[in-house]
């Protein structure tokens, strides 16, 4: 998911990632699959990059468990 304009607080972060993790949950389960492990990476501004993964202790389309 890229925004349209750089987040300048951590406020508004949760619902983008809500909302990314819901549509995430959908297409796996359109296609009979679940999340095994979870990365993310995050452009930040004016210049850099930070990487960060999750391995999951076991498949999962759950949302809940993918926000904890």
């Amino acid at each position: 998911m890229e925004l349209e304009w750089p987040l300048v607080s951590l406020e508004p972060f949760p619902l983008r990632r809500n909302a990314a993790l819901e549509r995430l949950v959908r297409r796996l389960e359109a296609q009979a699959l679940a999340c095994r492990r979870l990365e993310i990476g995050l452009k930040l501004d004016p210049e850099g990059y930070d990487a960060r993964a999750i391995t999951l202790p076991a498949p999962t389309r759950d949302v809940k468990t993918l926000l904890t």
